[in-house]
């Protein structure tokens, strides 16, 4: 019975990772940043807009989410 519920967990496992559960749609180049970390996101839904901040360059860069810019 416990080998039973063991085969049933491993199944059911490895169904659910048949679907990755995110898919990249596009990507945005950095040209000023070449290397670091991103310490903050933050994002503004109305505006469609994100903000970030990079380690490296001490700026706020925000990102129009609906230019891609």
């Amino acid at each position: 019975m416990i080998l039973s519920a063991v085969v049933l967990l491993l199944a059911i496992g490895a169904l659910s990772q048949g679907k990755a559960p995110l898919q990249l749609l596009h990507s945005t180049p950095l040209p000023e940043l070449h290397d670091g970390d991103f310490d903050h996101f933050t994002a503004d839904v109305a505006g469609n807009r994100l903000f970030s901040t990079a380690e490296e360059n001490s700026k706020v860069l925000v990102f129009d989410l609906k230019t891609n810019k």
